[in-house]
């Protein structure tokens, strides 16, 4: 009997391959279309020629290279750390709201360009999605400041270690920055065996997209949740004895930034309840 078994259970264990697969395509399949975009450019050097960042050929009118520049790299070790960076903060990032996701990385795909045009002028050709990667980090851990902040307050020591890792995370990245300006060399690629020049102004001006984007969202979301409920978020998040709109409203409020973590809240008895969504 056991002969017959093993096809049905084979059979089984593909399908949940498949599903499984199929679920990670469409978890994020903008961050997977770029990585494979990544790939493509550079197993075929002459493509990746015509896509990098020049700054001769813009001036002649090749102007889609300020967009396909971030796709191509130097070399395996560039391609390696930037790709690796990106899918992870992208996998959360494009899960989290691909709205903000999609509007970080539209923002840090012309302003980083632009930044070097304006002010590298000696910089003649630019690769790596580093300054993608940068962008998307500041974002994310820019958004879970004021959360890390609420959980920092509780007694618990995890909540503590929770509460201070986006400072920390913040504050490592701007660490980082300074120390690839003081030395003009990056911190994990090992820029020289490359061949290439880093240029820390590309994560300068990523992560001021990060910051400034999270930091719009927080402030839309806060006035959109007064609008609809006449209340304070912050006095709500910290749950002090109120009366609020009915569950409806609370949802429509929790989906006001296009997040897909938010903080739900309901009224039991005129005290509110709040408890945090799972996967925030």
């Amino acid at each position: 009997m056991m002969p017959t078994l093993e096809r049905p259970i084979a059979a089984a264990d593909a399908e949940r391959i498949r599903g499984g697969a199929r679920r990670l395509l469409l978890a994020a399949p903008i961050t997977l279309t770029l990585l494979a975009c990544c790939l493509a450019a550079f197993a075929v050097p002459e493509l990746a020629v015509a896509m990098q960042w020049d700054r001769e050929a813009m001036a002649d009118g090749q102007w889609w290279r300020l967009v396909t520049g971030h796709l191509t790299h130097w070399d395996a070790d560039h391609l390696f750390w930037d790709a690796a960076v990106f899918v992870v903060l992208g996998w959360i990032a494009e899960r989290r709201s691909r709205r903000r996701f999609l509007a970080c990385l539209a923002a840090s795909c012309l302003a980083i360009p632009a930044g070097i045009w304006l002010f590298e002028p000696a910089i003649t050709t630019y690769r790596g999605l580093s300054g993608l990667d940068t962008a998307l980090f500041t974002l994310l851990a820019t958004e879970l400041l004021p959360e890390g902040i609420r959980r920092g307050r509780q007694v618990g020591p995890w909540d503590r270690l929770a509460g201070v890792m986006p400072a920390a995370l913040l504050l490592g990245l701007i660490a980082k920055i300074a120390y690839e300006y003081a030395t003009g060399q990056t911190l994990f690629v090992n820029s020289a065996a490359s061949g290439f020049t880093p240029v820390p102004l590309a994560h300068l001006i990523g992560a001021v997209v990060g910051f400034v984007l999270a930091a719009a969202g927080k402030l839309a979301a806060h006035a959109a949740f007064k609008t609809l409920t006449g209340a304070d978020d912050s006095r709500i998040l910290r749950g002090p004895s109120s009366r609020f709109p009915s569950s409806s409203r609370l949802r429509d409020v929790r989906s006001c930034d296009g997040s897909r973590r938010w903080l739900h809240a309901s009224a039991v008895g005129g005290r509110c309840l709040c408890r945090r969504r799972r996967g925030w």
